[in-house]
């Protein structure tokens, strides 16, 4: 419902009558401002242009009222267009608002523009220092190509606070273009996007909502996504929400042939869920054609219960960091899946109810990036990792299988390619095969513990380990769940620690162990020695007891 304005005494100079201390009065032919005195009227103002220009709805057409309100705003010294509450229509067919640098758009409480014909409501370009501060800009739902409810062109210095957008036919809000704008907007059910961020530099979009894109409730597209940062430099997102958006949440990219590519940009301190209901879908998606490097995804909160991955990694150098995924085990889901990603780092992440934790494409070689710290809860597999020549590294990683009764496939480490990889300090617990590989050189293993297989802690489908290097795993029952799954395998295993029924040296005659193999009874008896550890390298090599109970 519209305000009732308070109005002053009116009319022409001549016609002005003696006003009451206190009173106002206004001249129309002369536009002079007067206020009743102790002498009579008193003239206290002929520039009313330091006052800003105020508009309420008519009730009908809307759009010259919004035009003409327009031009007085920027030709006053206030700078400053206030809509009151109430429903504005505007038709876009009669033009859309190019608003002019250094003006202020203020929308009272309850302020709604609704823009009709399918237009830009307000397409802006090459202006500077605009505010827009708070109402709804609310379309008809129904598509229409390219034609988004605000767009700003090649413009610096853009302020939108406190604004609602939905039912756009294309996008919410697009910027082009655009530098050192600051951006808190609930962009929804939008027929493509909840806002695009294109060209833009050091753009801030802080408290941001993008909920429900894909969906105006007039018409459905399969490309409904929350924000899109595409060819973007030092863009910042921070403190947003992102959810149900029927394609991806959060899409990151450079398309082939671009010459801008997309660099420092940073996702901090956000909540995502559900997004993607359709095909391919995804919360965040990183899609590298020309470009995207040294981008940050820092303090995360994401939630799936529906199929599809978390995040999609491609580009080279990005950060991912301090990031909690809760997943659902009954549908298909990685929490990050990496396809042509290089030299990333994957840090301090916490992924629940997931099939697979980290996962890599069989199409695609990923290759230089850093697993640490990563622990995997209730899951299916911890890591398949693909890609002849790629060097992975996965470091102080715990992976724990859904249940003890993994089927085959359910392994927590795979390496299916050869490619060099490296774990340290890695702890697998009750998968089918705890670390499976096909290597044949470039294999590190240190530190790490496996146990609980089904099959094996630890498989080596080959028969040549010269290019390997261990040092200090704990495989658990080296008997029944042992690190040599085949028989035709020798190793050299620096330091490997495992149970055996007696003395390796006669137990496992045709195993080639190193200096410092150590193993443990599993019955020891009293007066006879517990442990055994290897002194002299070889098969079986010479084995000496360590530790002798007492009678």
């Amino acid at each position: 419902m519209a305000r009732d304005l308070i109005q002053i005494r009116r009319g022409n100079e001549v016609d002005l009558p003696s006003l009451a201390q206190g009173e106002l009065g206004y001249t129309l032919d002369t536009k002079e401002l007067f206020v009743g005195g102790l002498s009579g009227n008193e003239i206290i103002g002929k520039d009313l242009s330091l006052l800003p220009i105020f508009i309420k709805p008519s009730g009908g057409d809307d759009t010259t009222i919004i035009q003409n309100a327009l031009i007085d705003a920027d030709n006053s010294i206030a700078k400053k267009l206030i809509f009151t509450s109430g429903e504005y229509s505007y038709d876009t067919s009669l033009g859309s608002l190019d608003i002019p640098s250094n003006l202020t758009l203020v929308f009272e409480k309850d302020a709604i523009i609704k823009p009709i014909n399918g237009l830009f409501f307000i397409n802006t370009t090459s202006k500077n220092n605009i505010t827009l501060i708070g109402g709804k800009i609310e379309g008809e739902g129904a598509y229409v190509s390219g034609e988004h409810l605000i767009k700003f062109n090649n413009c610096t210095n853009i302020i939108i606070k406190e604004m609602e957008i939905e039912k756009s036919g294309a996008i919410g809000l697009k910027l082009f273009n655009c530098s050192d704008c600051f951006i808190n907007i609930n962009s929804h059910n939008n027929y493509f996007y909840g806002a695009e961020d294109e060209e833009g530099v050091n753009n801030l979009w802080f408290y941001c909502k993008f909920n429900n894109n894909g969906d105006t409730g007039v018409e459905t597209s399969t490309t409904g996504r929350g924000l899109v940062i595409w060819k973007g430099d030092h863009i910042k997102v921070d403190n947003c929400e992102i959810k149900n958006n029927n394609e991806y949440g959060y899409r990151i990219y450079s398309e082939s042939g671009d010459v801008k590519t997309t660099n420092y940009c940073i996702l901090s301190n956000s909540y995502f869920e559900n997004n993607g209901t359709l095909s391919n879908p995804l919360d965040i998606y990183l899609y590298d054609q020309s470009g995207i490097n040294n981008n940050q995804f820092i303090n995360l909160q994401m939630k799936r219960t529906i199929v599809g991955n978390f995040i999609s990694n491609q580009g080279t150098n990005n950060l991912f960091e301090n990031i909690i995924m809760q997943g659902n085990l009954s549908v298909l889901q990685a929490g990050i899946f990496n396809f042509g990603a290089y030299d990333c780092m994957i840090s301090n992440i916490s992924i629940k109810n997931v099939t697979q934790a980290i996962a890599f494409s069989p199409s695609q070689t990923s290759y230089g990036n850093i697993i640490t710290n990563v622990k995997a809860e209730n899951i299916k597999k911890f890591s398949e990792i693909y890609g002849s020549g790629g060097k992975n590294t996965f470091e102080n990683c715990i992976g724990i299988h859904d249940s003890v009764t993994a089927i085959s496939g359910e392994n927590g480490i795979l390496q299916q390619d050869n490619g060099e990889m490296i774990l340290k300090n890695c702890e697998m617990y009750n998968f089918h095969s705890q670390y499976y590989t096909n290597q044949l050189t470039g294999v590190t293993i240190l530190g790490c513990i496996g146990k609980g297989g089904i099959y094996a802690n630890m498989r080596a489908n080959i028969t040549d380990f010269s290019g390997w290097k261990y040092g200090n795993n704990d495989m658990g029952d080296f008997a029944s769940n042992n690190i040599l799954r085949y028989a035709n395998i020798n190793i050299i295993n620096k330091g490997m620690k495992f149970k055996s029924t007696g003395n390796p040296q006669s137990v496992y005659s045709t195993i080639t162990f190193a200096v410092g193999d150590e193993a443990e009874l599993y019955t020891p008896t009293a007066g006879n020695y517990s442990k055994y550890k290897c002194i002299t390298a070889g098969t079986p090599g010479t084995w000496k007891g360590t530790e002798q109970l007492e009678v």
